[in-house]
């Protein structure tokens, strides 16, 4: 990854599931070491239907897609 990433960027991030990966959009919430905590939304199916729920997680740097 080339860009320095600050608080509030946008981002394209993947992260690793089953023998492939999600992708997500999210933004930059906190700038750590080797890895920054991104909070994104995603459409989940619950018992009332789908709902958009966001959440706040730790990426490596290494997720981050240019």
């Amino acid at each position: 990854m080339n860009k320095i990433l600050s608080i509030g960027d946008s981002i394209a991030f993947k992260v690793p599931y089953l023998d492939s990966y999600l992708q997500y959009r999210g933004v930059v919430t906190e700038l750590k070491s080797e890895r920054i905590e991104v909070s994104y939304t995603a459409e989940l199916e619950t018992h009332r239907g789908y709902e958009k729920i966001t959440h706040t997680t730790e990426i490596p740097l290494s997720f981050v897609v240019d």
